[in-house]
């Protein structure tokens, strides 16, 4: 089971499923809201993600999570039985150093997501002007991701039901700590 992080959608995984294909099956999933997952009032808080999640798996399952999918790994981990559980780039709510970290990718960017109706104003329309700051900050190799892959993950978070998904993410903080 494959989780994503922001700003993507199940196609971040699209080079890693063939070779893990060969000795699993493998899901990777939007996360609720995002892509072709359907935009919700609420439930963007990690333990519902998970439970989302759940339903789509049959017994254990090798449960990886990015960055956000990354919070809710570790909450199915923490509420299903699961054969492996990895978390990749972030630091887990609540659990320390979570505001204490020695990296040096830019946080600011967590507050500002969560607060209300602010960011959804800012960035509508603009997804790929935003998304693409996010890769080249967060990449050594600003070619990594190409501009049709920006494309694919601005529609991602297209119309502003997705976009405000995107961001609800991060105001149930509070609740994931």
């Amino acid at each position: 089971m494959l989780i994503h992080g922001f700003p993507q959608d199940w196609y971040e995984w699209r080079r890693i499923m063939p070779r893990l294909a060969e000795r699993f099956t493998v899901i990777a999933v939007d996360l609720r809201g995002v892509g072709g997952s359907t935009p919700t009032p609420d439930g963007y808080d990690a333990a519902t993600m998970a439970k989302d999640i759940h339903q789509l798996v049959d017994g254990p399952v090798h449960v990886v999570g990015h960055d956000i999918g990354g919070w809710v790994a570790y909450a199915y981990a923490r509420d299903f039985p699961t054969l492996t559980a990895t978390i990749v780039e972030t630091p887990i709510p609540g659990v320390e150093p979570w505001l204490h970290l020695d990296i040096d990718v830019p946080l600011w960017h967590g507050e500002f997501h969560m607060i209300p109706g602010l960011p959804e104003a800012l960035v509508a329309d603009r997804q790929a002007t935003y998304f693409r700051y996010f890769f080249d900050v967060g990449t050594v190799d600003n070619t990594v991701i190409s501009d049709d892959d920006v494309l694919h993950y601005a529609d991602a978070y297209g119309g502003p039901e997705r976009l405000r998904s995107a961001f609800e993410v991060y105001r149930a903080i509070p609740a994931n700590m």
